[in-house]
């Protein structure tokens, strides 16, 4: 016998096949959510190391990516961009959480 699931549950399920593509099936509430409803976001440097053109990309949002959202994915990027060593310029001009530059700490 299944049981229903509780209000406002959230279960995301990924199948992350090595040698293809990842699927990512997402339910609310017990129902499969498709469509414009579903928005799903992967924050993934690759193997090789995020450069400045993957931390632009991912940091760069739709208009209606909600703030929360984008705050997350930035914070993640930013977790895996090395901008101290980024030689791009728009990079070092970041703020830093102190608010220095990382062009202030060579």
């Amino acid at each position: 016998m299944r049981r229903p699931a509780p209000p406002g549950r959230i279960d995301v399920v990924v199948d992350r096949d090595p040698d293809a593509d990842t699927d990512v099936t997402v339910y609310l509430d017990g129902a499969k959510v498709t469509g414009s409803r579903l928005a799903v976001h992967v924050v993934d440097p690759g193997a090789g190391g995020p450069d400045h053109e993957w931390f632009n990309s991912t940091t760069t949002h739709a208009a209606d990516v909600p703030e929360a959202v984008a705050d997350e994915i930035d914070s993640l990027a930013q977790g895996y961009h090395d901008r101290h060593a980024c030689r791009d310029a728009r990079c070092r001009a970041l703020p830093l959480a102190d608010d220095r530059t990382a062009d202030n700490l060579l």
